[in-house]
This record gives structure tokens, C-alpha cells and sequence, in this order.
């Protein structure tokens, strides 16, 4: 099928930006109109950036990430879709809940204001109009299947400047179903000499 000089712009292909990153009002027609039929309602999507889902989100009874998935994309998404597969993917990015959120990444520079959800006080870095934190932050991701991770243990208490230690988990599949997931590990450096990451991702694995 032709795509008209219009439809093009729409595409996500490099050097280009959006400054509405929600799906388009003919799809969120479609969905409502769906959605009231009473029926399950599964929601697959085909994009190459985040989008803001909120209101997907709270319509679907299930999301579907499948990006741009090639050739084969429509046997490994019915896969899935049929329980013939157990999905495992993690998101290698943060979905806002809105454009006003960006720029949005896990890994950023601390504030003087934190925000502490327990502890909702006046002058803090948040919203007013909506939740803090992104809608599906980055390396979020389900599947079929529900896993434990244990603890961490460390092979040593201290570590010198030019060494290296080991971080062990025990991962468990308690759910009904085979599956895998991503063991993730996170590290922040509570006292930098200058400002530091949040935290950083500084491994992971996939394992079953």
C-alpha cells in the first residue's frame, strides 16, 4: 500500500520528532467503540518511540509492546497472544504519561527537591496534574508467569578501589507457567564528589 506525502510524516524514522506523542483520534474512536462492547480488549503496538497510553492503558485489559517487529512479526505476536509463548521483553526506555514529561529518563541527576511519595509536602519536584514518574518506567515489562528475586548477597562488604565483587540472586518461577525474565541490577553512588546518576543499570541477565 502507497503511503501519501501526509501519512509519511507521521512515521517515526530518524531525525524526527513529534510534539504529540498520543496515538492518533481515529485509533482512540476505534478503542472506545471496542471497549464498549464488553469484550476483552488487547491492545498491540506497532511504534518505534513511546507514547503516552494513559487513557490505552486504563481501557485495555492488556498491552502489547511489538515495536517494529519485521517479516515475522505477525507469527511472533499471535504467538503470544495464544499463550504460545511467554513474553520475557523488558522496555529499554521510560513511557511518559504525557508529552510535558519529556525529557524522561530513569537514570537522571538528583534534585535539590525530591519528591517522596510518602511524604507529599508542598515544595518538592512534582506534578500538580498528574502522577509523578513515568507511566511504564524503563525495564518495566510482564509476563504469563510471576517471578521472586531474593535478597541480594554481596561476596564482600567493601570494595577497594581497583577490585571487583560478585552480586547473587535466587531467582524463582512461583506462577503456573515457563517463562523467563531479566534479572536487573541497579547501582547509585550515595555520596559522588559530583553530581551523580540516580541510579544506573549496571547489568543484566535473562534467565529462567
Amino acid at each position: 500500500m502507497s503511503s501519501s506525502p501526509r501519512s509519511a510524516k507521521r512515521r517515526a524514522h530518524e531525525a524526527s520528532s513529534r510534539s504529540n506523542i498520543t496515538i492518533p483520534e481515529s485509533q482512540r474512536r476505534l478503542l472506545r467503540a471496542l471497549k464498549a462492547t464488553g469484550k476483552p480488549l488487547v491492545v498491540v503496538l506497532l511504534n518505534g518511540r513511546p507514547l503516552a497510553l494513559v487513557q490505552e492503558n486504563q481501557q485495555a485489559d492488556a498491552l502489547l509492546e511489538a515495536w517494529f517487529p519485521g517479516t515475522e512479526g505477525g507469527n511472533a505476536i499471535a504467538d503470544v497472544l495464544f499463550g504460545d509463548h511467554n513474553p520475557s521483553g523488558k522496555l529499554p526506555m521510560s513511557f511518559p504519561r504525557s508529552v510535558g514529561q519529556i525529557p524522561l529518563y530513569y537514570n537522571h541527576l538528583p534534585t535539590g527537591r525530591p519528591y517522596d511519595p510518602q511524604k507529599q509536602e508542598k515544595y518538592t519536584s512534582h506534578y500538580y496534574d498528574e502522577a509523578n514518574g513515568p507511566l511504564f518506567p524503563f525495564g518495566y515489562g510482564l509476563s504469563y508467569t510471576h517471578f521472586t528475586v531474593s535478597p541480594v548477597t554481596l561476596s564482600a562488604t567493601q570494595l577497594a578501589p581497583a577490585g571487583s565483587l560478585t552480586a547473587t540472586v535466587t531467582l524463582t518461577n512461583d506462577g503456573d507457567r515457563d517463562g523467563a525474565t531479566v534479572v536487573q541490577l541497579y547501582l547509585r553512588d550515595v555520596t559522588p564528589p559530583l553530581a551523580g546518576r540516580w541510579r544506573c543499570c549496571r547489568a543484566f541477565a535473562r534467565s529462567r
